[in-house]
């Protein structure tokens, strides 16, 4: 899915980026692999819907009116005191070029292990993956229902023939322990 963004033209050094984020915009830069970075400046609360989401978006930037050009949110900067947007960069796609992403984990059902007393504890939010701009998903849905206690889905385990995984095969997505209590209450059974 893909999303519209606007931005401006900025000019570059302290004075023209204090006087970016007076006008309640916040200063970025533009970039593609191989061409000259722009730096730009966008409105803050438009801005917030692609750093403030879980979703990874495609966004179709627009610079002052021109040609719309498709990027992702490479890095941004919160302000240490005041959680408040600082900067921003954003990574030029193109078609034919495969690109390094972080996308979400969705999981999906209750998981067995649930309901026969174990904790569900999800160890990766996101996982990375390499792919064309076109097969950039929203999230990964993963179907947690068959999972029992002591049980885990793996890196390795998602098959999408559209994407790679870059994270190890062997990393642990989400997993179903048992409760302390239930090892206890198991001991006591068996004595």
């Amino acid at each position: 899915m893909s999303l519209a963004l606007a931005a401006s033209k900025r000019g570059t050094g302290k004075k023209a980026v204090n006087a970016v984020r007076n006008e309640g915009r916040v200063p970025g830069v533009y970039y593609v692999n191989g061409e000259e970075a722009l730096a730009i400046s966008v409105d803050k609360k438009e801005l917030r819907q692609f750093i403030f989401t879980a979703a990874t978006h495609v966004i179709d930037l627009s610079v002052e009116g021109g040609d719309t050009q498709q990027c992702i949110i490479r890095d941004y900067a919160l302000d240490p005191v005041t959680d408040e947007m600082v900067h921003f960069d954003l990574y030029g796609l193109t078609a034919d070029r495969p690109v390094l992403v972080k996308v979400p984990i969705a999981l999906k059902g209750t998981a067995v292990g649930e309901r026969q007393g174990g904790k569900l504890r999800p160890v990766m939010h996101k996982v990375r993956v390499k792919c064309l701009p076109a097969h950039i998903p929203d999230n990964i849905e993963i179907d947690i229902t068959n999972l029992g206690i002591g049980h885990s889905v793996k890196i390795g385990q998602i098959d999408n023939e559209n994407l790679t995984m870059v994270d190890p095969a062997s990393a642990v997505i989400v997993t179903v322990q048992a409760k302390r209590g239930a090892k206890k209450v198991a001991e006591e059974d068996e004595a």
